[in-house]
């Protein structure tokens, strides 16, 4: 009933923190395939730009392209600048960025834009996400929580009663724009409270079972892999234990 696409670029840290604000994807038919729209006031809608740093992107179909990427990167560089880290960080403070293997991250342009401001990206194995990717293997879970029950709120509040129109229960852009915008802050809110109170959360149990941070090659997740070829649902629940380690 809500036909639209939005996708929701993310990028975490090993010390369990979101460093750069999110970035949406948004859908629009006019826009020729392969190519990027121009940003309108209906895109940024309900988005607290000053409050949150959401950015936003405009394609066919809302999915990350290859033309989109560099300036995505740029988006990031600017964000990493602002704490300290990479070139434009003043420090010289270097970053590496984990990504995975879809075609819109691998172009030549996007890729010397991170070097030159020294983040130095690391492709993932192909098809590996599942257990070798920290936000799939941690944050991107308690993200997806925080954004259903922020949804789920927003159609309670606007259940049709007798005699309304049904477009005044319709969700728009503009009403997923402020949806969203409500879960960032609850998401962050929950890993900083839970970092605090527990020593742990969402974004650091990604990194730590993928080995990533601190580097682990016996990680949970690569274990579980090398010795559960093919076994999806043993990868997804994170379970290793009992296993041998690599050798």
């Amino acid at each position: 009933n809500n036909p639209f696409h939005v996708t929701s670029v993310i990028v975490t840290d090993g010390d369990g923190d979101i460093p750069v604000p999110a970035v949406l994807g948004h859908a629009n038919s006019s826009i020729p395939a392969g190519e990027a729209g121009t940003v309108g006031e209906g895109d940024l809608a309900g988005i607290d730009v000053d409050g949150t740093g959401i950015g936003c992107y405009v394609t066919r179909t809302g999915s990350m392209l290859m033309t989109v990427i560099p300036h995505y990167f740029q988006f990031l560089i600017a964000a990493l600048a602002r704490k300290g880290l990479g070139k434009a960080g003043g420090g010289g403070r270097c970053c590496v960025l984990y990504f995975d293997g879809h075609a819109s991250h691998l172009t030549p342009e996007g890729l010397k834009l991170l070097i030159d401001n020294y983040i130095f990206p690391i492709c993932l194995p192909g098809h590996t996400s599942i257990w070798a990717q920290p936000n799939d293997a941690g944050g991107n879970a308690s993200h997806k929580q925080v954004l259903a029950d922020a949804t789920a709120e927003w159609f309670a509040n606007h259940r049709p009663l007798p005699g309304d129109s049904p477009a005044d229960s319709k969700l728009r852009i503009e009403d997923f724009n402020g949806i969203y915008c409500s879960a960032w802050r609850q998401l962050l809110k929950r890993l900083s409270e839970d970092k605090l109170h527990n020593g742990t959360n969402a974004v650091l149990s990604g990194w730590r079972v993928t080995g990533l941070y601190p580097f682990n090659p016996n990680c949970v997740k690569w274990v579980a892999a090398v010795n559960g070829i093919g076994q999806r649902d043993a990868l997804a629940s994170g379970g290793a234990e009992g296993l041998p380690p690599l050798e």
